[in-house]
C-alpha cells in the first residue's frame, strides 16, 4: 500500500528541487506530481 504524502512533505520537495532553478516541467516530474496539483492554487 503506498502511503500520501502530506502538504509540508510535497511543499519541501518542490522547495528542494526549485533551489537550483528548475522548469516547471522538471519539478512535476522530480517531485513526483500531476499537473493538476501543480497548477491548483
Amino acid at each position: 500500500m503506498i502511503k500520501k504524502r502530506s502538504h509540508v512533505e510535497i511543499t519541501a520537495d518542490v522547495l528542494r528541487i526549485e533551489k537550483y532553478g528548475a522548469r516547471k516541467s522538471h519539478i512535476i516530474y522530480k517531485a513526483n506530481l500531476n499537473s493538476r496539483l501543480v497548477n491548483q492554487t
